[in-house]
């Protein structure tokens, strides 16, 4: 994960959040909210990463994540693939406050 400088493009902080993919990889925007980056990775983390510094806050395994993530009101709401899931994470204590399985 990479933060970079709006204004030129140079690097700010890199954060290592799982496995480089070598095939089809997770390609999806992180979410940002309170000083925070929430990005799935390709070893089925859920990754919290501060925003200001690029040290991992925390890490949750739920599976291969598909999409991007979304935060709201203190949640982050996730899709998994594999699991066929939907997740809501406290975004703070990062329990798993709910799931849903698709079907699909």
């Amino acid at each position: 994960l990479y933060k970079l400088k709006e204004s030129d493009g140079s690097s700010v902080w890199t954060a290592y959040v799982g496995v480089q993919p070598t095939g089809q990889g997770n390609i999806a925007s992180p979410a940002i909210a309170n000083g925070v980056v929430y990005a799935g990775a390709m070893d089925n983390n859920l990754n919290a990463v501060d925003d200001s510094t690029g040290a991992l806050l925390w890490k949750k395994n739920i599976g291969l994540i598909y999409g991007s993530p979304v935060v709201a009101n203190g949640v982050v709401y996730l899709a998994t693939l594999g699991g066929k899931r939907i997740y809501a994470i406290n975004a703070t204590s990062k329990a798993i406050l709910f799931n849903y399985l698709t079907g699909g």
